[in-house]
């Protein structure tokens, strides 16, 4: 009898550990879906929020509020205890910004077998976090995708990322740090119109002109035999509408 309850343990604990690997694929796959194409719907990431407080299908569309089931809920917040539970095998900090107080942090499941060029699958979590403590700060890009290149001001205050919505958007997102706080900017416009029926569109940022000014690169695909269009542009962020206007554009020789 004890042999048989010996074995019937052993099975429920399989049992139990096949149901915990499932829950765990399902809650990574429902937080890779919510981060994918998606912009955080709060303007203002406080240290130390979770991720996917900040994250909603919805919010290019101005949803102000996100509503999820409790299971849904709860699975999200099961993720998070995974990932608390099982640390990252191996980290690395770059795109440090000029003061030397920030950095991106990729944080991956295993050691890559180049560092310098990550799998993306690899990749678990890309954090802003501060130096020298590193503490995390916020998240940026997301999971199992390349981790975005971060684009500093020269005075720390500002930085932009392209983030890719899918095979065929990709835009800029943009952060200004007030204290100990950095909100992201409105960027819903952060482009300039083209004639034709565009099929793809890529706005990526190049370079901070000035704080508050940034230079970015546009190209458009148009559908059928159309060809393409690529644009070189400033936008200047206006204080008072809380909105970048863009200063100035120009043509440029497509690149692809």
């Amino acid at each position: 009898m004890r042999a048989v309850g010996l074995s019937a343990l052993v099975i429920f604990l399989g049992d139990l550990n096949l149901i915990f690997d499932f829950l765990k694929e399902l809650a990574v796959s429902i937080r890779i879906q919510l981060m994918q194409n998606r912009r955080p719907i709060f303007t203002t990431i406080p240290v130390g929020i979770p991720w996917w407080c900040t994250q909603s299908p919805l919010a290019r569309r101005g949803l102000k509020t996100l509503r999820l089931s409790g299971v849904l809920t709860y699975l999200l917040m099961f993720t998070q205890v995974i990932t608390a539970q099982e640390p990252a095998k191996f980290e690395k900090i770059g795109d440090i910004s000029p003061d030397g107080k920030f950095g991106v942090r990729i944080s991956c499941g295993s050691e890559p077998e180049d560092p310098e060029n990550i799998d993306p699958d690899l990749i678990t979590e890309v954090e802003l976090v501060s130096l020298p403590a590193k503490k995390a700060v916020m998240n940026v890009g997301q999971p199992y995708v390349n981790a975005p290149q971060l684009i500093w001001s020269r005075d720390s205050k500002w930085f932009a990322y392209p983030f890719a919505s899918g095979s065929h958007v990709t835009d800029t997102y943009v952060y200004h740090r007030s204290g100990e706080e950095f909100t992201q900017l409105e960027t819903d416009d952060l482009r300039v119109d083209v004639k034709g029926d565009v099929r793809n569109e890529y706005v990526r940022p190049v370079r901070w002109v000035r704080p508050g000014v940034l230079l970015l690169e546009q190209h458009s695909i148009f559908y059928g035999d159309s060809g393409d269009a690529s644009y070189q542009f400033t936008a200047k962020f206006d204080d008072k509408t809380g909105k970048f206007q863009i200063t100035s554009k120009k043509k440029i020789p497509s690149k692809e």
